[in-house]
């Protein structure tokens, strides 16, 4: 969101500007202005409804092409604004973009580290816009498989970063900061299409039909919701909406859980499937899981880990798969990584499994080979599928 700003560098009228509006900051330093009417990428975004006249009246002109509406600042007319002032000021919620031109300080959550240099978070989330444009987002799947059988039952679509510099990064790099400044309704709407397309280039080619998963952010539910983006994904690529699962997670029980549910339930109406997503680490009430139209429950890989020697863990993930199988739901279980976790898993009665034991999540490009020697094995086998052992891309991330 590029918001271009004519401002009048005169002191005295930022000043103006600041004590009519207490609510915003100018994030200017007015001493690296080189002359007034500088054109400024402005790119921190907090929601402030202003009209261009309440602007003009404190010395402001907007350019032709800036918005009507919003115009958010911080003020640091000596460069000490402090973190705590930047944070309270509610810059968690802006939208960074690649800034050009006399804009010289730029602060976010930890500040400026005082060398004029941005801080590592705050550069990273500057560059994730230029990403989002140039194409650098990608997807990688990870196989889901049977329990017993091993055969492979769908995918999960994870998104990556191809970042020029610091190679492929997992979402948990990235994400948050998605969430944050907005950017994951663009985001999440790509990722529906580009997997539900996938799953149709597979099916046009021969390979055997799989399921995929998305990850919902919470974000996703709010404005208009997730409907029409998942309407759309479907149409488009035209699979059945049987084979499409959208993972939502526990926090998103707390966010106006009548609200949510009634998205759910026309989510449910058009036929996908859906799961809560690390199951057992947020704070659900048990109430809301038995409202909420889910199908599946995904146990979190931090139960995973130890579940053949901490005793803890293997209640936890004890009561999870009673809890879900009383609730009529199917049980998946992520981050299996060694033959004693999924024999432990497969006696209680998980019915898939995700994790490095079976693979790691694959580019798009190694799949098809993927499932074509799945299915040989698995014919060579019987009943039983074992996955193969196929080289991991060099450049795919752990999925945290």
């Amino acid at each position: 969101m590029n918001t271009p700003i004519l401002i009048s560098t005169d002191p005295g009228e930022i000043l103006a500007l600041q004590q009519a509006l207490p609510s915003l900051r100018l994030c200017v330093d007015v001493h690296s202005l080189t002359r007034e009417g500088d054109l400024l990428d402005t790119c921190i975004f907090l929601g402030v409804e202003l009209l261009q006249g309440d602007l003009r009246k404190l010395g402001v002109e907007l350019g032709d092409t800036a918005p009507h509406g919003r115009f958010v600042a911080l003020l640091d007319l000596d460069g000490n604004c402090c973190p705590e002032e930047i944070a309270a000021a509610g810059l968690h919620a802006m939208l960074p973009l690649p800034v050009h031109g006399p804009l010289a300080r730029f602060f976010m959550r930890g500040g400026h580290t005082g060398d004029g240099q941005l801080p590592a978070r705050a550069a990273l989330a500057m560059e994730l816009q230029g990403a989002w444009d140039r194409g650098e987002l990608c997807l990688h799947y990870q196989p889901r498989c049977d329990a017993e059988t091993r055969q492979v039952r769908g995918f999960e679509a994870l998104v990556r970063w191809e970042h020029p510099t610091r190679g492929l990064l997992p979402p948990g790099e990235f994400i948050s900061m998605a969430e944050e400044n907005g950017m994951i309704i663009d985001i999440g709407a790509w990722v529906l299409r580009e997997a539900c397309a996938q799953v149709a280039a597979w099916d046009s080619v021969g390979l055997p039909p799989v399921q995929i998963a998305v990850n919902l952010s919470p974000v996703q539910f709010t404005g208009e919701g997730p409907l029409e983006v998942v309407h759309e994904a479907l149409q488009s690529s035209g699979i059945s909406a049987s084979r499409l699962e959208l993972e939502i997670t526990e926090s998103l029980m707390l966010e106006d859980p009548d609200g949510v549910i009634r998205d759910l339930e026309r989510l449910k109406a058009l036929g996908v499937h859906l799961s809560i997503d690390d199951f057992g680490t947020g704070y659900s009430s048990l109430s809301y899981l038995r409202r909420f139209p889910v199908d599946t429950l995904k146990i979190d890989k931090c139960f995973v880990d130890d579940l053949a020697s901490d005793p803890g863990d293997a209640a936890i993930v004890t009561s999870i798969v009673v809890l879900g199988q009383s609730l009529g739901l199917s049980i998946v279980a992520e981050g299996v990584e060694n033959e004693r976790q999924l024999e432990f898993l497969r006696v209680l009665g998980v019915d898939e499994i995700q994790g490095y034991l079976l693979s790691k999540p694959l580019p798009v490009d190694e799949i098809p080979s993927f499932l074509c020697i799945s299915e040989v094995a698995g014919q060579a086998a019987g009943t039983t599928r074992d996955l193969p052992k196929l080289p991991a891309s060099p450049r795919v991330e752990p999925t945290g």
